[in-house]
């Protein structure tokens, strides 16, 4: 086997090229909480990769009465 052939085969199996290990390369849901106004945080996907497959924002605002 040639050395780079075997060099690929490890970053493969170590998850350095390819898709991501743990979410197989699809990410995962973020749940953001905003409130009202305020500036919207950076959502956080797959705690390995970072991807964001979608966000579900949750506005926090007054309650009008």
């Amino acid at each position: 086997m040639r050395v780079r052939a075997r060099v690929e085969s490890l970053e493969r199996r170590a998850g350095l090229r390819g898709p991501c290990p743990a979410c197989g390369g699809a990410g995962d849901p973020a749940v953001v909480l905003v409130e009202e106004g305020a500036p919207e945080p950076t959502p956080r996907g797959c705690a390995r990769c970072g991807r964001v497959s979608c966000v579900k924002r949750i506005v926090l605002g007054k309650e009008d009465r």
